[in-house]
């Protein structure tokens, strides 16, 4: 794989990413939903699939860093996948999710965090569901994204091997 055969895939990745994270932010800011701390987490990968594309479309690289890349861009987007579809099961009420119920019932420890508590509201907790299209959640268009990103990345990977060969 040389670098001009990877470049418009790690370019379709970063837009990928970037597209994701535009429209998390946009619902928050513009639409008012807030993010629970599940929705937060799942904002990582996109950030990490990001960074890694735009690293290897800027730096020049060999191709088993590319390689490592796509690897890297790979395991974020099932990191991700697997984030959505338990926060699915969390907001459908199959299982609970205990670093939601933990965050929204800590106490505070501190003055800081005490005073913090009291200038912002609590996140929402993991099992509230704020919007619905289609009967899914934002959760589940995130897991969808997630499956559909990781299966075309996995493609990608698969037409430039062949092509190697």
């Amino acid at each position: 794989m040389t670098r001009t055969q990877s470049r418009p895939l790690f370019m379709a990745i970063a837009l990928s990413c970037a597209m994701a994270l535009t429209a998390a932010l946009i619902g928050e800011k513009v639409y008012g939903l807030r993010p629970c701390l599940l929705c937060l987490y799942e904002r990582v990968p996109y950030v990490v699939a990001g960074m890694v594309s735009l690293l290897l479309i800027a730096a020049p690289t060999s191709a088993r860093l590319r390689w490592l890349g796509i690897g890297l861009v790979l395991l974020a987007f099932l990191a991700n996948l697997g984030l959505g579809v338990f926060h699915v099961g969390v907001e459908s009420h199959w299982w609970a999710s205990p670093a939601c119920t933990a965050a929204t019932s800590a106490a505070p420890t501190s003055l800081a965090d005490m005073q913090a508590a009291l200038t912002q509201p609590p996140p929402p907790p993991c099992d509230e569901v704020q919007w619905r299209l289609f009967g899914i959640s934002l959760a589940g268009y995130n897991t969808l994204y997630n499956l559909v990103l990781f299966v075309c990345t996995l493609i990608a990977l698969r037409r430039l091997r062949s092509a190697e060969e």
